[in-house]
């Protein structure tokens, strides 16, 4: 077993890091060359064999006139932490706890009647929901009517939304005050 150690670990990194730096354009035009290369290589990497394993030939970065100015932003993806690999293992147990189980909602009624009520006056029904499942679920309470469409609704509640814990119950209490006809 082989395991791989970070070293000077400074920050995150990730592949979309970049630096910019300020190049040459004889600079610029031997990084073109390189890129160029590199595609061309790629290509034709399917159709040539591979060299051996440490036989490749790599070419050094030639120097430029330091009298040329740098004045060409160049982005350059940042390069990634230096690693090491080490024979040293160190077991790691990781306990996870973790519950999954479906939605449920359980209410004490289906369907909610009021009596007549008369303008100006409140009218309150009382019912009760249930989570029968092992995880909290979250709800909320929508009231829709035809009046909701000139802005008026008779129709509210004190516990319009929140959150219920497993296997317990909120208590909800729906008013109806209708004040238009």
């Amino acid at each position: 077993m082989t395991t791989v150690g970070i070293t000077d670990v400074t920050e995150d990194w990730d592949n979309s890091m970049i630096n910019i730096r300020y190049i040459c354009k004889s600079e610029q035009d031997w990084l073109n060359k390189k890129v160029e290369e590199a595609k061309q290589a790629q290509q034709v990497k399917g159709k040539a064999k591979a060299p051996a394993k440490g036989t490749e030939v790599k070419e050094e970065k030639p120097s430029f006139d330091l009298n040329e100015p740098c004045d060409i932003a160049y982005e350059e993806v940042k390069p990634e932490q230096n690693v090491k690999t080490t024979d040293n293992v160190r077991n790691l147990q990781l306990m996870i706890n973790a519950r999954c189980d479906e939605v449920e909602i359980q209410a004490s009624l289906d369907t909610i009647k009021f009596k007549p009520t008369m303008m100006y006056t409140t009218r309150s029904y009382y019912f009760t929901l249930t989570n029968p499942k092992s995880i909290a679920i979250e709800y909320s309470m929508v009231m829709k009517d035809e009046a909701d469409i000139i802005g008026f609704n008779p129709f509210s509640t004190d516990n319009e939304y929140g959150s219920i814990e497993p296997n317990s119950q909120v208590n909800i209490t729906l008013k109806f005050n209708p004040t238009e006809v």
